[in-house]
């Protein structure tokens, strides 16, 4: 017996749904945090690592993402991933959910520490620590031949001129534009916004005060960081879809962020509030839902969408640049338990943070009236029209 149409399409938003928690950032999230854990769980005193030795290695890490020949064979095995997971209908829930899944994976990693550390400790003559890295490694297959084409299918549809990528026409209409300059800039002091959480700097102060925590309370505590991500980035989503406005929601990261560093300027801060001030960091993950939603929106309205992948590629390159080193200069091992200079710096980052978002919002009003659409930031919510060039000339 066959489907009905509302049946099948039923069946379609399942599948939808499914298909993008399983493109999502797990894995990828899984893999940065797992350096991490293992650093707090004997990694630092077996192979040695002394005084800033862990935040070169984090740098170390991403710079190794983003130099041009590891960059291009990560882009293109990764291409579709995020255009395959979020589409113009979906923007800012959809962005929340694909990186807030990417906080489960940092959660899974904590949560496997533990496990290796007090199950595999010793086992094959190997450390807990060395364990996570080789059950972490293990390929599995769990995106199907059908999903694979669903994926194809949510891709934007190729339009005349849109997909144009030679050099000298690409660059002029990359370039030569406000555009990319704008939004690469709100990526960096995002990513500048995120320091807190996204250094791991409440396991080394865990770490730093071991003789008062124990390997399993220094593993899983953090994990509330990735809780209070997860949910405030799905929130913020969904407000941000239901009300098309963003500035609340950067005001509100920014003062959590505010807040955070104020708390711990204070030199002998009580656990509770050393707790609090970190747990509060993981509402910067906000940024993800704001940026990315907020760029697909103003770029997709010139219809470009080689120029759009562009932008959106360079502003997570510029992110990923920036913690080179970022964490080195401001965010060092070294400092712990009181990271003064850096907490400072986020009181600027805040104001920095805020302030630019309003030059995005001149973007968006700016390409708006160009486009003769409503902005992004009026509460209305846009879908770009398809024009069908045989249409369009008949």
């Amino acid at each position: 017996m066959g489907l009905r149409p509302s049946d099948s399409g039923d069946a379609k938003k399942v599948l939808e749904r499914k298909l993008v928690v399983k493109l999502a950032y797990f894995f990828n999230y899984l893999d940065r945090q797992a350096f991490a854990n293992a650093y707090v769980a004997g990694l630092r005193e077996d192979i040695g690592l002394k005084g800033n030795e862990y935040s070169i290695l984090l740098s170390i890490f991403t710079a190794g993402s983003v130099q041009c020949a590891v960059r291009f064979f990560q882009g293109l095995i990764e291409a579709s991933l995020y255009s395959g997971s979020v589409k113009p209908s979906e923007i800012a829930k959809r962005a929340a959910i694909f990186t807030a899944v990417g906080q489960v994976g940092s959660m899974c990693a904590g949560l496997m520490m533990t496990a290796m550390h007090q199950t595999m400790e010793g086992k094959g003559g190997l450390k807990g620590w060395q364990w996570v890295f080789i059950i972490e490694s293990t390929r599995v297959s769990y995106i199907t031949q059908a999903e694979r084409q669903l994926a194809m299918t949510r891709l934007p549809p190729k339009t005349a001129d849109t997909h144009n990528i030679e050099f000298k026409s690409l660059a002029k209409r990359v370039l030569l534009t406000p555009t990319i300059y704008i939004l690469t800039t709100f990526s960096v002091v995002c990513a500048m916004l995120e320091a807190f959480a996204f250094q791991g700097m409440f396991l080394l102060w865990l770490k730093h005060n071991k003789s008062r925590f124990s390997q399993t309370a220094i593993n899983t505590y953090p994990l509330g960081i990735q809780a209070v991500a997860i949910v405030s980035q799905i929130l913020g989503g969904a407000f941000i879809d239901h009300t098309g406005h963003r500035l609340p929601m950067i005001i509100f990261s920014g003062a959590m962020q505010l807040i955070t560093a104020s708390l711990l300027l204070v030199r002998n801060l009580p656990d509770a509030g050393i707790f609090t001030a970190h747990y509060l960091s993981g509402t910067s993950f906000i940024v993800n839902p704001i940026m990315y939603g907020w760029a697909t929106t103003i770029c997709q309205r010139t219809g470009d969408d080689a120029v759009r992948g562009v932008t959106v590629y360079t502003m997570a390159m510029g992110g990923l640049i920036l913690y080179t080193w970022w964490g080195i200069v401001m965010y060092p091992a070294t400092d712990v338990p009181y990271w003064k200079k850096g907490s400072i710096t986020m009181i600027v980052v805040v104001f920095a943070f805020i302030g630019w978002a309003f030059v995005v919002r001149w973007l968006d009003r700016k390409t708006a009236m160009a486009a003769n659409r409503e902005p992004a930031e009026s509460g209305e919510h846009e879908v770009p029209e398809v024009v069908d060039e045989k249409t369009k000339s008949g």
